[in-house]
């Protein structure tokens, strides 16, 4: 299996957890991603990681999808004509998922942007989705020629408005000069009162059982092996120059506030993720 169809099958395993627990995750149209041919394969692949890495994978993704979403919702009451950013945007479906009309940008490796662009174009011809002011940009974000034009484009989308950024599931795979350039940036594009949300894993999760058994699954399953994860904790974050910290949280404490249970509270039993939300001064 080449590396498109690696990146292709971990997207369709974070779609499938989302799926799978969407009274959670809100989002009704996260199992019309995975394409027919490949939702047998998936279903298998998920329960192979169930079973080898940890059980409540599905229950993570959609607490985390939930969290942003309730905060790209929260953005649009306020600025209804704010402008919806999405950095690895990946197969989730943010943009379906509000009520108002405002401009999306997606942004995710160029093969990844193909299949997704083929993918809204069925799932349109089937009635499926709605038509949204979605624009979808390829781009690698380590590579500086690619996040050089991927300034202009957003700085041209965005102007003035207030925009609302989210990095998911991607700030661990880039490293630090990377990411220190990505959040450079968006400070020169974003406006004061624009809002920078991400995930990120801490230091301490390199002696998780959990993660142990992660990187054993990738190597095993896909033969990828990324041993440099780009681990950082509040005091990064709280450095940021020109945001202020808005909220610091984790699934564990989320699950409590979206399902209203505690299958999370084992943590030897989950993958210890933590969400950032900022904002620009």
């Amino acid at each position: 299996m080449d590396t498109e169809n690696h990146i292709s099958d971990t997207a369709f395993l974070v779609n499938e957890s989302r799926a799978r627990q969407e009274q959670i995750s809100l989002d009704r149209f996260a199992r019309h991603w995975v394409p027919e041919k490949d939702r047998e394969r998936i279903t298998v692949l998920w329960d192979d990681f169930a079973e080898h890495v940890y059980p409540h994978d599905d229950i993570e993704l959609a607490v985390r999808n939930r969290y942003f979403l309730t905060r790209l919702q929260a953005l649009l009451k306020m600025h209804r004509d704010a402008v919806f950013i999405n950095l690895g945007a990946g197969l989730t479906s943010y943009p379906y998922l509000i009520e108002q009309d405002i401009q999306c940008i997606e942004v995710d490796y160029p093969h990844l942007i193909e299949f997704k662009k083929r993918r809204v174009a069925i799932l349109k011809e089937q009635k499926i989705l709605p038509e949204k002011k979605l624009r979808m940009e390829p781009a690698d974000l380590s590579n500086p020629v690619d996040l050089d034009r991927l300034k202009a484009v957003l700085s041209e989308c965005a102007g003035e408005r207030i925009s609302y950024v989210l990095l998911e599931g991607v700030s661990y795979y880039l490293s630090m000069s990377a990411l220190t350039a990505l959040f450079d940036m968006l400070r020169e594009i974003q406006v004061s009162g624009s809002v920078f949300a991400f995930d990120f894993w801490k230091p301490d999760i390199k002696q998780h059982p959990v993660f142990d058994r992660l990187q054993r699954f990738f190597v095993e399953r896909f033969d990828f092996d990324a041993c440099d994860y780009n681990l950082f904790d509040e005091s990064f974050i709280n450095s940021c120059a020109g945001y202020r910290v808005d909220a610091i949280s984790w699934a564990v404490e989320q699950e409590k506030i979206f399902s209203n249970t505690e299958r999370l509270a084992d943590y030897n039993n989950i993958l210890p993720e933590h969400y950032a939300v900022l904002s620009r001064t």
